[in-house]
């Protein structure tokens, strides 16, 4: 009996190690795909890259056009960016007039 529960227990184990692997997350295709871009990562390993894939509000791949291309599914929207700048982040570029006026004094 013993030999039959650890054997239950590896499938057990397997099962779980196999559907919780990285390539179950490239499993379901990506809802945005922006290609043909020069984006700038902000990572000085890696400061360009052609393409970025997203799906819902995450990036699930970043790096060359062929690369990022496998992250497609028959519902992907796909924009080719033109050759086009991508720049991560949020820029708020506002002004507060009292401050700037105390500032030209």
């Amino acid at each position: 009996m013993r030999p039959l529960l650890t054997f239950v227990f590896a499938l057990l184990v397997a099962g779980v190690a196999w559907s919780t692997s990285p390539q179950d997350a490239r499993a379901a295709a990506a809802d945005l795909l922006l290609h043909h871009a020069r984006i700038y990562t902000v990572d000085p390993s890696r400061p360009e890259a052609q393409a970025i894939a997203i799906r819902g509000d995450r990036i699930v791949a970043l790096g060359s056009d062929a690369e990022v291309m496998t992250w497609r599914g028959p519902a992907t929207r796909v924009i080719d960016a033109g050759g086009r700048a991508l720049v991560p982040g949020l820029h708020d570029a506002h002004g507060h007039v009292l401050g700037l006026g105390e500032l030209l004094q």
